[in-house]
């Protein structure tokens, strides 16, 4: 069983921020940032694991324990970006280490692009940049993405008769062992009188409105001037992307540094020590 860390709250300008965090105050400062509808038990089994580290899982809005947007208002990536930095000022961290997980990672470029004295170190877990488009098909998107939002609405909320049937679920939608699909779901659940729910947002269920050009991920992507680590599972995410986009993609970071682990996209829950051993070794 994981070491299951101490619960962590921070007050935002529009949400409350939930999280967990692992080690002591004057360790390395670790911000951690899960995957999309994934929480802050993506990190149960690795931060345990890691040496000297002051690791803080947070949980985007929308997400786990997070609070939600209002009626009416959506979730974008860039917005995502602000919650981070939201985070950043309550600490007060003025330089620290990131680590992401796919959407985690994905928003992990976007800061280090963005504010390029403000990370020691990035460490990207099957992720390199946003997902893009070209500019042709932004109104179609925008279109399907307003018409799914829609047809979400009017579904029913699936309620689950226990925990076991929600992280069987959970297990076949990611490929995960039980014990993956089960530190999520438990933290991601909530109880009603007849059974268990997921927590997050139905809005993130709806496809995104709109998506980066790839001339826009790459100028984010040539602006990182950070120490780079990415960790990619040879069952990964990425291991499905054509050779020569990811090739390019990889050239445009200055200083990153890619190291292979075995595994799919959750790695990071399936196999902790062989993570941990890359990140403490770089850290």
């Amino acid at each position: 069983m994981p070491f299951n860390g101490d619960e962590i709250s921070i007050e935002t300008s529009n949400v409350v921020i939930h999280g967990k965090q692992w080690g002591k105050k004057g360790g390395v400062p670790v911000l951690a940032l899960h995957g999309w509808l994934d929480n802050a038990g993506s990190f149960d089994y690795l931060a345990p694991l890691l040496d000297n580290i002051h690791l803080i899982a947070i949980e985007l809005p929308g997400h786990g324990q997070s609070g939600h947007y209002p009626p009416g208002f959506q979730y974008h990536l860039i917005d995502a970006v602000q919650s981070v930095m939201d985070v950043v000022y309550h600490l007060k961290w003025s330089q620290f280490t990131f680590l992401g997980h796919s959407l985690g990672g994905i928003i992990g470029t976007l800061l280090a692009a963005s504010f390029p004295n403000l990370l020691q170190k990035l460490i990207l877990i099957d992720a390199i940049g946003p997902l893009s488009e070209e500019a042709s098909q932004a109104p179609a998107r925008l279109g399907n993405a307003v018409n799914a939002m829609l047809v979400e609405q009017e579904k029913k909320i699936k309620v689950y008769p226990d925990l076991e049937a929600a992280i069987a679920v959970r297990q076949k939608s990611g490929n995960l062992s039980h014990q993956a699909a089960a530190a999520l779901t438990r933290r991601g659940m909530a109880k009603v009188s007849d059974g268990y729910v997921w927590r997050f947002d139905r809005k993130l269920l709806a496809p995104s409105k709109s998506y980066f050009t790839e001339a826009q991920a790459q100028a984010f992507l040539s602006g990182i001037k950070t120490p780079t680590v990415l960790i990619k599972p040879k069952q990964g995410m990425l291991a499905k992307v054509k050779a020569d986009a990811f090739k390019q993609r990889q050239t445009l970071i200055k200083k990153l540094n890619i190291i292979e682990v075995p595994g799919g996209h959750h790695t990071h829950m399936e196999h902790p020590a062989d993570v941990a051993a890359v990140i403490n070794q770089e850290l």
